[in-house]
């Protein structure tokens, strides 16, 4: 498979985003919640949409994109479009399949998200584990650290050989439930900056 660098996406926007901050109020300590309680109202938000921005950067690229990820009960859908609107990808997740579709049109299939979605940007993302991630689940993290509400602060995961890290820098209530507005994913010299400024929950 040919591998498609997105260096054309690249928005002028990219610094802006990494140097704004969000507008939302961080939650204080007094608004913390039962970690075991909220584990398990969180692994029973199995239908959800989140949008925001995301900014990634590694030693050969870096974009600033908006993005948009649909949870389905295991079916997963993460569209990333550019700030005018413009539709990059639609990365679609099921159990056993992994489907893109480009802006224009083509579609590629695969079994593995994660080496589907670097084979046609170059950008390696732990998409397979963002689902649970993005709402502040630890799920098959080898270590995590709690923080003053109680929330995930901090995970970390080895992927083929390579350290993950994700550290949640702020939460939002929403719907009775504290879930994550800021955070970023590092390995080696990949950085992934993620904005969740909007969640529905669907009930």
């Amino acid at each position: 498979m040919l591998r498609r660098p997105l260096s054309f996406f690249a928005s002028v926007f990219f610094l802006l985003f990494f140097l704004s901050a969000c507008s939302t109020t961080p939650l204080t300590p007094q608004q913390s919640t039962n970690w075991n309680k909220h584990q398990s109202n969180i692994e029973q938000l199995t239908q959800y949409k989140v949008t925001g921005k995301i900014g990634y950067q590694d030693l050969e690229q870096r974009h600033s994109l908006n993005f948009q990820w649909t949870q389905k009960e295991d079916n997963s859908q993460l569209l990333l479009t550019t700030f005018l609107g413009q539709t990059i990808m639609k990365l679609t997740l099921s159990k056993n399949k992994a489907t893109i579709e480009t802006g224009d049109g083509k579609k590629f299939e695969g079994n593995d998200p994660g080496r589907l979605l670097y084979g046609l940007t170059g950008m390696t993302i732990p998409i397979a584990y963002l689902s649970d991630w993005l709402k502040g689940l630890p799920t098959s993290a080898d270590a995590f650290e709690l923080n003053e509400l109680n929330t995930v602060e901090h995970l970390s995961k080895q992927i083929s050989q390579t350290n993950w890290h994700l550290r949640y820098n702020s939460y939002i209530e929403t719907n009775g439930l504290l879930l994550p507005n800021s955070m970023k994913l590092t390995q080696k010299d990949t950085t992934i900056k993620i904005i969740a400024s909007n969640w529905i929950i669907s009930q």
